[in-house]
């Protein structure tokens, strides 16, 4: 790889402002110029700096800090995660508080089905019970926990 395809590579990964992309272009071709009069090859430069993606994101936080912007791809997925994140833990909360009131109207609201006729055997179909008890606690829990999940992982994510 050449000096240019390199510094390329980098501010094709580097998210900065302009002004900032500018500076770190014209930092960079002189510290790998200077690098290559004194006698390193692009091989041991490449090696030195790192490859080029992590070199942008330690530049990002060097010349932004902390409040680096977050690229696009990585914002898509973050979004799309907290959604699912969200829409699984609901739909598992309703689905169990859904099962605590009907096994508490079970009793009130139990089937009869009859099949048979005039001329032969008639049987009697009753049904009473909705769901086990561990599933109707298990899941409200287990959407409690996916929920705290999230949010833990939310903070240590944030920028």
């Amino acid at each position: 790889m050449t000096d240019k395809q390199y510094i390329n590579r980098v501010m094709h990964h580097l998210h900065l402002p302009g002004d900032l992309r500018d500076r770190v272009r014209e930092d960079l071709t002189q510290d790998i110029r200077a690098a290559l009069e004194n006698g390193e090859t692009m091989e041991q430069i490449i090696d030195r700096m790192g490859k080029p993606y992590h070199l942008a994101t330690e530049l990002e936080q060097n010349y932004l800090g902390e409040c680096a912007p977050m690229p696009k791809g990585k914002k898509f997925l973050r979004v799309a995660a907290i959604i699912a994140i969200i829409a699984s833990a609901f739909s598992l909360l309703s689905n169990g508080i859904k099962m605590l009131i009907l096994n508490s109207i079970a009793n009130e609201a139990a089937s009869i089905g009859i099949i048979g006729g005039a001329d032969g055997p008639t049987s009697i179909f009753v049904t009473t019970t909705i769901a086990p008890m561990w599933k109707i606690i298990a899941q409200p829990a287990l959407a409690v926990v996916v929920i705290v999940a999230a949010i833990i992982i939310l903070r240590k994510t944030k920028r």
